[in-house]
């Protein structure tokens, strides 16, 4: 069957683009080969502690109020530079793209879960401001679809902190301890904790410690990529 003329000339003047390298791709694709031959996925099996598998594993096996944490990229190269532009620049057509992946990587991490809930990792209004949406509440929102749970805020920041990318790190705990507060009603036996990317796991502890103190009994963890201990963090 030929394709209509007004088709090839659109997709001539006007191709594709991979969403993570800005690359020509094939109609219906999204991301490139070669984009997706660099992106470095993280291996099973993972360390439920700290979602990392074992040659890697540094969260000495307890300690954590939340249950489980997977992500399904390391945060380098490529994905470390789309994760960028999609939180700071505004590249919002990639989240559908994230959001598959994150999803995958729960269901085959936590395939016996069921979960009440979704929720994500909120900001302060400042923040808000600053960069008109929360990054984290659009990705849990697309996973709550792909899973098929609802999505809830059920937590609030209630005071500024600093970029936990600028923080010591014996000082990352301390920093955003205190911050977050319980906003939903009803009770949620089972939240999936939703961010956009997990470097030392305070931030999602510390808001997995305020569900747990507000009758939720466990609660799981997804982002799209996750720092590796034994490498520095870059914005």
């Amino acid at each position: 069957m030929k394709m209509p003329a007004k088709t090839i000339l659109s997709d001539f003047f006007f191709p594709e683009r991979c969403l993570i390298c800005g690359g020509v791709i094939k109609p219906g694709e999204v991301i490139c080969g070669e984009c997706m031959k660099s992106a470095e996925i993280i291996p099973r099996p993972k360390c439920p502690l700290c979602g990392m598998p074992a040659n890697l594993c540094s969260c000495g096996a307890g300690g954590k109020f939340y249950t489980a944490v997977t992500s399904p990229f390391y945060y380098e190269g490529k994905i470390r530079n789309a994760v960028r532009r999609w939180k700071f620049d505004g590249e919002t057509d990639i989240t559908a793209f994230w959001a598959s992946a994150v999803a995958s990587a729960v269901t085959e991490d936590f395939p016996a879960v069921k979960f009440d809930a979704v929720t994500f990792v909120p900001q302060t209004e400042k923040e808000m401001s600053e960069r008109k949406y929360n990054q984290s509440e659009i990705l849990a929102e697309y996973v709550s679809r792909i899973l098929n749970v609802p999505c809830k805020s059920l937590l609030v920041k209630t005071r500024e902190t600093e970029k936990q990318r600028t923080v010591p790190e014996f000082m990352k705990k301390g920093n955003v301890f205190g911050s977050f507060a319980f906003s939903g009603g009803g009770r949620y036996a089972c939240v999936l904790l939703v961010d956009d990317i997990v470097t030392t796991s305070c931030t999602i502890d510390e808001c997995a410690k305020i569900l747990r103190m507000n009758g939720v009994n466990a609660v799981f963890c997804a982002s799209i990529a996750m720092a590796k201990a034994d490498a520095p963090f870059k914005v």
